[in-house]
């Protein structure tokens, strides 16, 4: 039985080799952008738009449209939990693009995002006086790391998809600044 280098490569290629042809033979260039723009952008985009609106119902109940047009507060929450889940991804981003530890990304986001997680759980228990804030803040950054980490290994959003979210997301970033300036 003999070994074939190009028998084992095939075996071993990654699910982003498979989905979108020699990925790793791309410039370090179109490798970000299609890992930013295609899978990423559109996440966060939807992320920020569900942390609004999770921020908003849980503040102002049934008139949570109000909070979403009228109230700064609510997006500087938004941001803050944002923020927070922002870190981990541009971790995998950074590791991800890469040929030599493409194959640790998963686990570089794991353990980024645990920490931050774990941080954030240790706030809680020593720091009471931002109890009521972390009460929110911690299952909400969780459940969107958790979001993040089930679509990392997807293919990224195609393009009739990703044009209608960036006019959201470009909709959602004008009201933000509109609504913490006035």
């Amino acid at each position: 039985m003999t070994f074939s280098f190009k028998q084992k490569t095939d075996e071993t290629r990654s699910n982003l080799d498979r989905d979108l042809g020699p990925f790793y033979q791309k410039p370090v260039k179109t490798r970000f952008e299609i890992l930013f723009l295609g899978k990423l952008l559109p996440i966060y985009i939807l992320l920020f738009a569900g942390i609004l609106l999770g921020m908003s119902i849980h503040h102002y109940g049934i008139g949570f449209i109000s909070g979403i047009l009228f109230d700064p507060d609510t997006y500087w929450q938004t941001w803050l939990v944002f923020s927070w889940t922002l870190i981990p991804t541009l971790i995998w981003l950074s590791v991800a693009v890469t040929l030599s530890y493409k194959d640790y990304a998963r686990s570089w986001y794991i353990w980024s995002a645990g920490l931050l997680a774990l941080s954030l759980g240790m706030t809680w228990l020593f720091v009471p006086e931002w109890s009521s804030w972390i009460r929110i803040h911690f299952p909400v950054s969780v459940f969107c790391h958790i979001l993040i980490y089930l679509h990392l290994s997807h293919i990224p959003f195609p393009a009739r998809i990703r044009r209608p979210i960036y006019g959201f997301g470009a909709g959602l970033l004008v009201l933000n600044i509109l609504t913490l300036i006035l």
